[in-house]
C-alpha cells in the first residue's frame, strides 16, 4: 500500500543520487595518472570518497529538515503547506550538497594538480625539480637559452622548420656524455616545456564533460545540456536557446534589432574546442577533427595553420599484391614517398590569428555574442596574444591565466629559433630562396608583439596573477594549493620557504593536509 509506495519513491531518489555521484565520480577519474597520484594523497582519497551531503560547513554530521518533521497538518492548507515546506526545504538541501560536492572535488583536483607537478619535474632530475633560481642561476641559464638559438639555427639550414623546432626543444637534459654536451638542452628550456604539459594535462581532466563526438542535428540536444555547465563566461540556460538566454547580439552592432541567439551547437563546438585548445597537442588535433565531423571543415582549416612546416618519409603500404600510391602523387625518394605537413606561411598565419583577434576582442562585451567571446579566446591562445587571452572572460581562472603564461614563454622559443633559421637560410638562398622565407615582415612583427614574453620570469608570473584585475583570480591565487604550485614552479628557495611558512601555519590551524 502507501508504505510500498513511499519505499519505492526512497529507493528511486536513492538511485538518482547514486547515478549522479557515479558521474561526477567519473569525471575526476577520467586520467589514469592523475587517478594513481590522488591514490597516493591520502587526504585527496579520503575527501573525494566522502559523501558530502553527510556534512555539514562546520564538518558536523548532518540531518535533513524533512526526516525531522514528524507533525501532520490538520486540514488540506496545512498538509499542502507542509508538502510545500518540504519540497523547498528538499531542494535546498539538494543545491547545498550540490556546492559542497563541487566544492570538494575542486579541492580534491588541485591537490591531484600539485602531485603532478612535482611527478612531472621529477622526470628531469632534481634539477628539474628542485630549480636553481637565484639570479645568477637566472642569467646563465637565459644566456644558455639564446646560444643555443642561434647554434641551432645556423647549423641547420638544410633542414625543415619542423626539424629545427624538434631540435631546438628536444635532446639531452641534466648531467649528458661529452658526445651529447654540444646538444643538451638547457634546463630552463626543458622545464618550461615540461611546466606547459603538465598545464595542460590538468586541462584535460575537463575533456570528459565536452562533446568528443559529432556535434550538430540529433546531437544538437545534448549539446544544449552540455551549455548547462560552461567552461567560462557567463552561464547559459540549457532549457530554452533564446537570445535571452544566451543574452548575445550580433558582433559589432548595437542596435536592439540585431539581437540574435547563438547556434547551440556553434556554441558547444566552440567551447570544446576551447578546452580542447587548453589540453595538447593531440586533444587539439581531435578539436580539429571535431569541427570536420560537425560540418565545419572551414572552422578547422582557420585554425589548424600552427605547425612549423617539415617532410616526413613514408613507407609505402601493400594491400592484396598490389601497391597504394598516394592520390596527390607525392615525390618518392629510394622507393619511400615523402609527405608534405604544417604550414610554410605559419608567420604570416601568425600575425592573420593574432589581429583576428584583436578585432574579435575589441568589440564592447554588450554587443559580443557568447560565440565571437569564445572565438576570440581561441584565436588569442593560438596567436601567442597573452594581453588578449588574459581579458577573455572565456580564460577568466588562475589555471587558464598560468597556462597563458607558459604557452608565452615556449612559443616565444619557438619564434625566435624559428625567426633565427629563416634568416640563415635566406643569407644563403639569396638565387633560389627557401620556401617559406617570404615572410620576414610577419616574423618580425611577432617577434616584436610577443617580446613582453621573454623578459617575464616565473616570479613575475604569479605576482601578475595574484594582483589580476579579476577578484577571482586573485582570490584563487591566495588558495594554499595553488600557492604550493607557484612555489614550486618558482624554485627551490621559494620551495623550502613555503614548506616552512605551511608547516607553522598547521602547528596552530588546522591545516594536516598542508602538514
Amino acid at each position: 500500500g502507501a508504505g510500498a509506495i513511499v519505499t519505492t519513491m526512497e529507493e528511486e531518489e536513492e538511485s538518482e543520487s547514486v547515478v549522479q555521484q557515479r558521474v561526477q565520480l567519473s569525471d575526476e577519474m577520467m586520467n589514469s595518472e592523475l587517478d594513481l597520484l590522488l591514490a597516493l594523497s591520502g587526504a585527496a582519497s579520503s575527501r573525494r570518497s566522502m559523501p558530502s551531503s553527510s556534512l555539514d560547513d562546520d564538518g558536523s554530521a548532518s540531518h535533513s529538515a524533512s526526516s525531522s518533521s514528524s507533525s501532520v497538518g490538520t486540514g488540506s492548507t496545512d498538509v499542502a503547506r507542509n508538502s510545500s515546506s518540504r519540497d523547498n526545504q528538499k531542494s535546498s538541501n539538494a543545491s547545498q550538497s550540490k556546492g559542497k560536492n563541487k566544492n570538494v572535488q575542486e579541492e580534491a583536483r588541485n591537490e591531484s594538480n600539485v602531485w603532478l607537478l612535482l611527478q612531472s619535474l621529477r622526470t628531469l632530475g632534481l634539477e628539474g625539480l628542485l630549480y636553481d633560481s637565484s639570479p645568477a642561476a637566472a642569467a646563465d641559464q637565459k644566456a644558455a637559452a639564446a646560444q643555443r638559438i642561434y647554434a641551432v639555427a645556423q647549423g641547420g639550414v638544410g633542414a625543415t622548420p619542423a626539424e629545427i623546432v624538434d631540435k631546438y626543444l628536444t635532446g639531452t637534459t641534466g648531467t649528458a656524455s661529452s658526445a651529447e654536451a654540444d646538444d643538451a638542452v638547457p634546463m630552463i628550456i626543458a622545464r618550461r616545456a615540461e611546466l606547459l604539459r603538465w598545464a595542460e594535462k590538468c586541462h584535460g581532466q575537463r575533456i570528459g564533460s565536452v562533446p568528443t563526438v559529432r556535434i550538430g542535428g540529433s546531437g544538437v540536444q545534448a549539446a544544449v545540456g552540455y551549455l548547462a555547465k560552461p567552461l567560462g563566461g557567463s552561464s547559459v540556460s540549457a532549457a530554452a536557446p533564446t537570445a535571452a538566454a544566451f543574452g548575445a547580439t550580433a558582433f559589432g552592432s548595437t542596435s536592439p534589432a540585431s539581437v540574435m541567439a547563438d547556434d547551440p551547437a556553434d556554441l558547444a563546438l566552440l567551447q570544446a574546442c576551447l578546452v580542447r585548445l587548453k589540453s595538447g597537442t593531440v586533444q587539439w588535433t581531435a578539436a580539429l577533427n571535431l569541427c570536420r565531423s560537425s560540418g565545419q571543415p572551414w572552422r578547422a582549416a582557420s585554425m589548424s595553420g600552427g605547425n612549423p612546416y617539415g617532410r616526413e618519409t613514408v613507407e609505402e603500404e601493400e594491400e592484396d599484391g598490389l601497391m597504394l600510391e598516394d592520390a596527390a602523387e607525392e615525390k618518392k625518394e629510394e622507393g619511400d614517398a615523402t609527405r608534405e605537413f604544417g604550414n610554410p606561411d605559419r608567420a604570416l598565419w601568425k600575425r592573420m590569428v593574432w589581429k583576428t583577434s584583436r578585432a574579435l576582442a575589441s568589440s564592447s562585451s554588450a554587443t559580443t555574442s557568447r560565440c565571437t567571446e569564445l572565438e576570440g579566446a581561441i584565436y588569442a591562445l593560438l596567436a601567442d596574444d597573452a594581453e588578449t587571452a588574459l581579458a577573455s572572460p572565456s580564460l577568466r581562472s588562475w589555471e587558464d591565466g598560468l597556462l597563458i603564461y607558459l604557452r608565452s614563454k615556449v612559443s616565444r622559443y619557438v619564434e625566435e629559433v624559428l625567426a633565427a633559421h629563416n634568416d640563415a637560410r635566406r643569407a644563403v638562398g639569396i638565387r633560389y630562396p627557401y620556401r617559406g622565407t617570404e615572410h620576414g615582415p610577419s616574423e618580425r612583427e611577432q617577434l616584436t608583439a610577443t617580446a613582453a614574453a621573454s623578459n617575464r620570469s616565473e616570479p613575475d608570473i604569479f605576482r601578475a596573477l595574484a594582483s589580476s584585475p579579476y577578484a577571482n583570480v586573485r582570490e584563487e591565487a591566495a588558495d594554499p594549493l595553488r600557492a604550493a604550485v607557484a612555489a614550486i614552479v618558482t624554485g627551490s628557495d621559494e620551495t623550502a620557504s613555503f614548506i616552512t611558512s605551511a608547516a607553522d601555519d598547521a602547528s596552530t590551524s588546522d591545516h594536516s593536509m598542508l602538514r
